[in-house]
């Protein structure tokens, strides 16, 4: 017992006596782990938007509206077209959601590479993984601005 009282005592002179050394030291602990939780709270943020921003763009909502332009019934469209239309537009939306969000048998989702790489501390990782994320967020705008102009 009175070796750790005593280690502690050396412990605490060494600290006064290198108060500079101490103090980088401590500040850079500091910076180290408040980049972590900066770093890490980004990626959530990130990802919280992303969610927020699809959810939102879908609504459910489909509005059907045939053209002035159509001169015969056979121009229109028929339930059948739109069946189609719609079951492709969403195969596609839904495929590039689960490449965003979903971890699958075959491999993690891009925003669970995101956060891997992140842990890790690869952080070039991170930021390559993020501008597929953005691209992928703009492929699905498109989409669905596509999907409603056939439909509008």
């Amino acid at each position: 017992m009175e070796n750790i009282i005593e280690y502690v005592k050396m412990a605490i002179q060494n600290i006064i006596a290198n108060k500079g050394r101490s103090f980088l030291t401590m500040l850079g602990i500091i910076i180290g782990i408040a980049s972590v939780i900066a770093i890490v709270s980004i990626g959530e943020g990130t990802k919280n938007q992303m969610n927020s921003e699809i959810d939102a763009a879908g609504g459910g909502q489909i509005f059907i509206y045939c053209s002035d332009d159509a001169i015969t019934e056979d121009e229109y469209m028929t339930a059948e077209d739109m069946d189609a239309i719609d079951e492709v537009m969403w195969d596609s939306i839904k495929q590039i959601k689960y490449d965003l969000m979903k971890n699958t048998l075959s491999g993690p989702s891009i925003y669970g590479m995101i956060k891997n790489a992140l842990e890790i501390g690869d952080y070039k990782e991170a930021s390559d993984l993020q501008k597929i994320a953005k691209k992928k967020m703009e492929e699905i705008q498109q989409l669905y601005i596509n999907y409603r102009k056939n439909i509008l």
